[in-house]
């Protein structure tokens, strides 16, 4: 499996900057290869699984395509046939020859892709926030891209200054990234470069998250069968036969986890926390539910700033908010055996459901946090293949497989906050499935059950009371000079002078 690379297509006899030895997240031995266009030339590096087969460079990706024996029925009723040695981005870049752009469309899966064809370089997400893809262009000279912005070459990393509204634009324009003139492929998108024009550029989207709102009454059976059924085909299009959840007890893992002992041959369950702050009373209470044994993961707070710097070079931004939730699972991610296939994570059905919503909400408000908080994982990376690949560990998604968003979109946002209740429709959708008071415990995020975001915040305020809105600012103040660090400086979290940096910040 292909976990990380670079690209650089230069023209007008330009040449080519090293690309000998980009910075990748994850582990494995950098290869490359050339390959020349009629007009441009093209130097790619990447690393790979250590037992994936050769990379074709005519198409390349990240993450794995959930619906491949139907890709494959199609382009058999198209009168192609594809040898079983192929891997995913082959079967996709052979549809696309045929049927173009609806090739993406017919895609379901967590992946980024690159593909080349007739002097074309496509560079496509997938249709729900995973793997990344990054690029800059620049006219008639020059495009380079990279599934890490660490990868591209240091002088094409230029940071732009902190503000404290660059997060607004952010959702406004997922393709914004906090470096200068370098670009996120958004999911549902892909751009489209003109080899034989110098690389003229279109952006195109090619597929949205659908909202016909079919699941409007709260006591319609069939809306709680349908969050069934699309989860679980999630879930079993997942390969292999081994996995490792995650577990604290409350609604997302706990689902997740019962729906992987159906699915998978071996199953191992972990809760990570602090001596003072832990779920692992909760897990338990879930475990001991479908009768398996849970494994807790203890971890010292003191660790947290050097794993909030390793958590900034993997999502490649300074945002506190999605920094926090991110730690305790990195922190888990180091610590769990890397043997099984895949980890399975509950993250997602919080965006989806309105898990952030509070009291005084009317189902006004609900529908657009369910759009914003939507919007927000296009760029905040919290589903980057980066953050289980740096450990040599895959990490799944369920609930952000293409299928179930759009069932999930399709819930009136009513019933995701029914009479108070957060997430109310998955939760009464398992509500025969999972133990009671598993399935209608009250959330907790795993950043608050674990410590982390108190940490953080006394930290940077040493007891002294100030607003939430600063506080906020304060941490991403603080992480943005953390990124730069790590992402500019190229220094590592054992390098850093966090007090130092603590200082200017408050």
């Amino acid at each position: 499996m292909l976990r990380g690379f670079f690209g650089e297509v230069t023209f007008q006899g330009r040449a080519p900057i090293a690309v000998d030895s980009p910075s990748f997240s994850v582990k494995g031995s950098p290869r490359t290869s050339r390959r020349t266009f009629a007009s441009a030339l093209a130097n790619f590096v990447w690393v790979q699984d250590r037992n994936a087969a050769s990379c074709p460079l005519q198409a390349w990706g990240i993450g794995s395509l959930s619906n491949r024996p139907a890709l494959e029925a199609a382009l058999h009723q198209l009168g192609q046939s594809i040898g079983g040695e192929a891997d995913d981005f082959e079967v996709l870049a052979r549809l696309y020859a045929v049927v173009g752009s609806d090739a993406l469309r017919m895609a379901d899966g967590h992946f980024c892709a690159v593909l080349i064809q007739d002097n074309h370089l496509i560079l496509a997400s997938g249709k729900t926030p995973g793997p990344k893809l990054y690029y800059k262009s620049e006219a008639a000279c020059r495009v380079v891209f990279a599934s890490e912005i660490k990868a591209f070459p240091t002088a094409d990393r230029v940071l732009k200054a902190f503000s404290d509204t660059a997060e607004e634009r952010l959702c406004a324009d997922s393709s914004l990234t906090y470096f200068e003139e370098i670009y996120a492929v958004s999911p549902g998108e892909y751009v489209l470069f003109d080899l034989s024009q110098g690389g003229a550029k279109q952006t195109f989207t090619y597929y949205q998250a659908q909202r016909p709102l079919r699941f409007i009454d709260v006591a319609d059976t069939n809306t709680y069968r349908s969050i069934r059924d699309a989860l679980w085909q999630a879930v079993e299009s997942i390969p292999g036969k081994t996995a490792i959840c995650l577990v604290s007890g409350g609604l997302d893992s706990s689902i997740i986890g019962k729906l992987a002992k159906r699915r998978f041959d071996t199953v191992r369950y972990y809760s990570v926390g602090t001596r003072d702050r832990n779920e692992f009373e909760h897990a338990r209470r879930f475990t001991d539910s479908i009768k398996e044994p849970c494994h807790e993961i203890l971890f010292e707070e003191g660790r947290f700033l050097e794993n909030l710097a390793d958590v900034i070079s993997l999502l490649e931004h300074p945002y506190s908010r999605y920094l926090e939730y991110i730690i305790p699972v990195h922190i888990a991610h180091k610590l769990i055996p890397s043997d099984a296939d895949v980890i399975l994570s509950g993250y997602g059905s919080d965006v989806l459901f309105a898990g952030f919503a509070k009291n005084h909400h009317t189902p006004r408000d609900i529908s657009a946090l369910i759009q914003s908080e939507y919007r927000s994982t296009y760029w905040a990376n919290e589903a980057s293949q980066t953050i289980g690949f740096v450990h040599d560990q895959y990490v799944a998604y369920p609930f952000f497989d293409s299928g179930f968003v759009d069932v999930a979109m399709a819930v009136s946002p009513h019933l995701c906050h029914y009479s108070g209740i957060e997430k109310y429709a998955l939760r009464k959708a398992y509500e025969d499935e999972i133990a009671h008071p598993v399935v209608w415990r009250k959330k907790v995020g795993i950043h608050e059950g674990t410590g982390c975001e108190d940490f953080f915040s006394q930290y940077l305020t040493d007891g002294v009371t100030i607003s939430n809105e600063g506080l906020r600012l304060r941490k991403d103040r603080f992480s943005y000079e953390v990124m730069r660090a790590v992402l500019v400086d190229g220094l590592t979290s054992s390098d850093i002078d966090f007090n130092q940096i603590r200082k200017a910040v408050i």
